[in-house]
C-alpha cells in the first residue's frame, strides 16, 4: 500500500507539470486529485503548489467535492480541476458540445448542459463536467486525465472556431455515438472493479 501511495504522490506531480506546460489549468482555483485504491485517503493539491497533501476525510471545500467526486464516481483514480483557453470559451459561449469527434464520444463521453448539470449528472460516465462554478475533468488513471484534457482542450477548439462561422455542426450519427459511449462505459466498469479490488486501472488506448 506505501508503494501504491508513493506512486500516485508522484503521478500527481507529474500529471500537474504537463497540465501546467501545456496550459490546460487556466482556472484561477485549479486543482488536482488522485486516487489511491484501497486506502482511506488521496492526494490533492492546488496547481501552484508543487507537492500534493494527504488528505483523510472529505475536508472542506474543493477537497470534500473531490471527494465526493471520488465516492461518486468508483471508476475515476483522477480529477482536473481546470482547462485550457477553448475550454473556457466552450463553457462560456456554448454551455455544451454535442457528439461530433470520435475520440471525444470514446473518451470523454456525454457532456451535459451547464444549466442543470449537478452531481446528479455524474452517473451519466461524461468526463467532462461543469460543477460548483468551475470545469472537473475525468480520468481512470493519472495518464488517462491528462490524455482527456488535451481532447478536451483539442475538440473545443474544433468545435468553438467551426460554430464561429456559423454553420450548422452535425453530430455523429447516432449508432456511432452509441457503440463509441458503450466502449467507454465497459472502460469505466472495468476500472470501477479495479478500484474496489484495491487496485489501480489499466490504461485504455484503444478506440
Amino acid at each position: 500500500m506505501t508503494d501504491l501511495i508513493e506512486t500516485q504522490r508522484k503521478l500527481w506531480q507529474s500529471s500537474r507539470s504537463q497540465l501546467m506546460r501545456q496550459q490546460l489549468l487556466q482556472t484561477p482555483s485549479a486543482w488536482l486529485a488522485m486516487r489511491v485504491p484501497g486506502a482511506d485517503g488521496f492526494w490533492f493539491g492546488k496547481a501552484t503548489a508543487e507537492r500534493p497533501q494527504w488528505m483523510v476525510g472529505a475536508g472542506n471545500g474543493e477537497s470534500a467535492l473531490a471527494d465526493h467526486l471520488f465516492r461518486s464516481r468508483t471508476d475515476v483514480c483522477a480529477i482536473a480541476a481546470g482547462c485550457g483557453r477553448f475550454g473556457h470559451h466552450l463553457f462560456s459561449l456554448e454551455g455544451q458540445m454535442p457528439g461530433v469527434f470520435d475520440e471525444q464520444v470514446r473518451h470523454l463521453g456525454k457532456m451535459p448542459w451547464i444549466g442543470p448539470n449537478d452531481v446528479q449528472h455524474l452517473d451519466t460516465g461524461g468526463n467532462v463536467h461543469w460543477l460548483a462554478g468551475q470545469p472537473l475533468l475525468l480520468g481512470t488513471t493519472a495518464n488517462r486525465l491528462v490524455l482527456n484534457a488535451e481532447l478536451f482542450e483539442q475538440c473545443a477548439k474544433a468545435y468553438v472556431l467551426a460554430s464561429a462561422t456559423g454553420q450548422t455542426i452535425q453530430p455523429l450519427p447516432w449508432l456511432a455515438r452509441f457503440i463509441a459511449n458503450r466502449r467507454l462505459h465497459n472502460d469505466q466498469r472495468a476500472a470501477a472493479f479495479q478500484v474496489m479490488n484495491g487496485q489501480l486501472p489499466k490504461e485504455s488506448y484503444r478506440y
